[in-house]
């Protein structure tokens, strides 16, 4: 058990230090640097395993790929659908009241759909 308990906390050590909202592929490429034997089906079990604690998010995009996420706090995503780029956007600490009293334990998910800066510059 010790090695699945390294494994697992590579990949949240990958999360808390990226911004990129990466794919299980690129978590899997990342963490394979520092535990080369890791398989991508044990990035999946535990990323499944984090996000049943509620230890990450998992973002549904337009890309049809499942983005991962370790700010767990409210907050919403802006989601570029050209190049696939996932962005946090801070939300309003009245909205975030507002929704937490409506149903403590409820989740949302609040993806905004628009080009992101380097495509709408290219």
């Amino acid at each position: 058990m010790q090695n699945y308990s390294r494994q697992r906390e590579a990949i949240v050590r990958t999360l808390a230090n990226t911004v990129s909202h990466p794919t299980a592929e690129e978590i899997y490429a990342e963490v394979k640097k520092n535990c080369p034997k890791i398989s991508l089906a044990t990035v999946y079990r535990n990323l499944r395993m984090l996000a049943k604690e509620g230890e990450v998010l998992v973002l549904h995009t337009s890309d049809d790929k499942e983005h991962y996420d370790g700010t767990v706090t409210p907050h919403a995503h802006l989601c570029c659908p050209r190049c696939g780029k996932v962005s946090d956007l801070p939300l309003d600490a009245e909205l975030i009241k507002a929704l937490s009293e409506t149903q403590p334990e409820a989740k949302f998910e609040l993806n905004f759909y628009s080009l992101c800066k380097d495509c709408r510059n290219n």
